[in-house]
Order: structure tokens, then sequence, then C-alpha cells
């Protein structure tokens, strides 16, 4: 993640923060985002195994509706 980070900064003058947190993804990027709601981009990476189990999108949005 710091070399994507420092390719970022070198090429495109941005310089994103790195958050790494363990839990519900769903759960931890509602804590994350209220936390520090100045958020632009939200990249994720997820095991394969638990990727197709649920649809985060769907999960985030039911989350935020309610």
């Amino acid at each position: 993640m710091n070399s994507l980070a420092e390719m970022s900064q070198k090429y495109y003058g941005i310089t994103p923060s790195c958050i790494i947190r363990e839990g519900v993804l769903a759960d931890e990027i509602i804590k994350a985002i209220g936390e520090d709601g100045n958020f632009n981009m939200i990249i994720l990476g997820k095991a394969p195994q638990e990727a197709a189990k649920k649809d985060i999108i769907k999960q985030l949005t039911a989350e935020l509706a309610g």
C-alpha cells in the first residue's frame, strides 16, 4: 500500500490516507466514514473466498438508508 501511495503522490500529487481495519466490511466502512467523513474514494480489498458471500453495495446502501 505504501508503494502505491507513493506513486499516487509522485504522479498525481495526491497523498492518500491508508487505513487498515478488520471486521465486518460494511460495519468498518460505516465506522471509518463516521470517524472522518472526508472521503473522495474508498478502495477495498477482500479475500476471494469472502467476495461472493455478500453484495457490499446492497449492504452499505441498506445500512446508510436506515
